[in-house]
């Protein structure tokens, strides 16, 4: 007897279902996109317990008659392609066939569909299999309304997330999509709070700012061509970058994706503009000839592949590059002389020009004389200032350098620290003009929660209309100029952050390592010598004074043992 069976409809459904569905997003994704398709112009999205009880997507594209509604539910049936030819050139959002004999093989799936607004059809299914059908009243378009999510495979359901972390998932993916269809209207709401609602506008730029907020305003735009490939979109200032990557959208003619190809090419375009642990916050918008790029390549349609992946890295990197470099031109200014005297063999003597060095002392610039430096009492001492950036010092064992902005963020994380352990909390300065500020929608359905967050970092806040906080108060060392950009790094840290994935212990020491970073002295800001004195004392006091608290150096030491070897002086 053959070992080698066939499987079952129903299992081959469910094993479809796994590689299309893996999360209550990924579902509204699968439908958001079949509406499009169908020429919807309004799209309403409702959404219970985090999309695991209840997802329902209402169009008003041009529907399905009584025979289609059915059709629709067999694997592999589609009206998207016609010969494997189309498969070379795919215009529309899905062509598969898979999408919704999947959800409905792991769900209780309703669908009710009009082509005229007279007359509609309704099927209802169950893990796959239909239970019934028949006519019903509908407006011209389709809803699909998608119950009990993974109840029939309770081994799939256990690896959901909370009902929140869902539904942020969901707001996030609503809004992406929601970019690139500017000309439609979207809402999305979670049982019963309308969480967005997007009327239509005249493109992608003005709908950014709508999903996204007014800052976008101040976004730079870039735009090129090569071949066939063609490129525009948007970046924030480096002064608004995000310590993650989720402000990262790349689409690819109409289309979100991710993808690793692009992702690289940003990295390389900002590197140089952004510190380290920080990522530009932008929207990438690709467009090619159906037949340039290969979107058939993941199941569900995530990822793609490129004819001339070359082209499109070196397109996308050089104009990025062009737009930050146009937005940050670069002055170049005379380079201050000095004129010094050189002995010679002889009588005479030549006079040699050159660049003063970038070292200063006690914020005054070096003459021709020692500087008379104060001693620190058992410890290093302020030598110079080093292109406003960097402390040169010494102690007993060598030479040390110093990054000011590291070194004073950890003396205010450390001290921070301390204050949000103790019984009064953090010292707070009331802002004399509150801040109003946007709050990320992933946050806006538990304000309560965000607020309370924010206290325990020093900052009070009302909210001011379902999406607006009003700040009244913020720590004592932040300094007001500064509050905007830290008010919505946090939000944004909050936002991303998955409660599960760490402690809150971590979760919080994260969060005043961002306020300490935001608080602590700048580079290119000239120092006295009094001040850098109290920043080498102050540092040399915390526990870790080496590391800032994102695990950056903070000192370089340079023993006198290696100097005099590199000078060829042995004791």
């Amino acid at each position: 007897m053959s070992r080698i069976r066939l499987l079952p409809d129903d299992l081959i459904d469910q094993i479809a279902a796994g590689e299309v569905i893996e999360r209550p997003a990924s579902v509204v994704k699968e439908l958001i996109e079949n509406a499009l398709d169908a020429g919807a112009r309004s799209l309403a999205i409702d959404v219970e317990a985090g999309g695991r009880r209840r997802m329902r997507v209402a169009d008003d594209g041009e529907g399905l008659d009584a025979d289609d509604v059915l059709l629709a539910l067999e694997r592999h049936a589609t009206s998207k392609m016609r010969s494997p030819g189309d498969l070379r050139a795919i215009r529309t959002f899905g062509f598969r066939g898979e999408a919704l004999p999947a959800i409905a093989s792991v769900s209780r799936l309703t669908l009710t569909s009009s082509t005229d607004g007279d007359a509609g059809s309704r099927v209802e299914v169950e893990g796959g299999r239909i239970r019934r059908t028949g006519p019903a009243g509908h407006p011209k378009g389709t809803t699909i309304d998608v119950r009990d999510l993974f109840f029939n495979t309770p081994a799939r359901a256990k690896f959901l997330k909370s009902p929140q972390t869902e539904l942020g998932h969901i707001s996030e993916l609503v809004s992406s999509c929601a970019v690139t269809i500017p000309s439609v209207a979207v809402s999305l709401a979670h049982e019963g709070r309308n969480l967005l609602n997007v009327a239509p506008t005249t493109d992608e730029n003005a709908r950014i700012i709508q999903l996204y907020g007014r800052h976008w305003a101040r976004a730079i735009h870039f735009r090129a061509a090569r071949g066939v490939y063609a490129v525009q979109g948007l970046v924030l200032p480096p002064d608004a970058s995000s310590p993650a990557r989720r402000i990262q959208h790349i689409y690819v003619n109409g289309r979100l994706v991710r993808d690793r190809l692009v992702g690289h090419a940003v990295l390389s375009a900002c590197r140089g503009f952004l510190p380290k642990d920080r990522h530009a916050a932008l929207f990438v918008f690709l467009a090619c000839p159906p037949d340039a790029v290969d979107v058939n390549v993941h199941p569900t349609k995530a990822e793609v592949r490129f004819a001339d992946s070359r082209a499109v890295h070196d397109l996308v990197q050089s104009s990025i590059l062009e737009a930050l470099r146009g937005d940050m031109p670069l002055t170049v200014l005379p380079a201050p002389t000095r004129e010094e005297t050189f002995p010679e063999a002889g009588p005479s003597t030549r006079h040699v020009s050159e660049p003063a060095p970038a070292l200063s002392w006690g914020g005054q610039a070096h003459g021709s004389g020692a500087p008379r430096l104060p001693h620190l009492e058992g410890g290093a001492v302020a030598i110079a200032h080093y292109r406003e950036s960097y402390i040169v010092g010494a102690d007993d064992q060598g030479l040390l350098i110093i990054d000011q902005h590291a070194a004073h963020e950890r003396i205010l994380y450390e001290k921070l620290w301390a204050q949000s352990g103790s019984g009064s909390g953090f010292e707070r300065q009331r802002l004399l003009f509150p801040l109003t500020v946007p709050v990320p929608r992933t946050l806006a359905f538990r304000m309560d929660e965000t607020m309370a967050e924010l206290d325990r970092l020093g900052i009070s806040a009302e909210p001011f209309g379902d999406e607006t906080l009003i700040v009244s108060q913020i720590p004592g060392p932040v300094e007001t100029a500064d509050l905007p950009g830290l008010i919505a790094d946090l939000l944004r840290q909050m936002s991303e952050d998955d409660a599960g994935a760490s402690t809150l212990e971590a979760r919080r020491q994260k969060l005043i390592a961002t306020v300490a970073c935001h608080a602590a002295i700048k580079v290119r800001m000239p120092l006295t010598q009094e001040k850098m004195n109290y920043l080498i004392k102050e540092l040399f006091r915390t526990q870790t004074p080496l590391k800032c608290p994102h695990g950056r150096p903070s000192v370089l030491r340079f023993p006198h043992g290696a100097i005099e070897k590199g000078f060829d002086r042995f004791p």
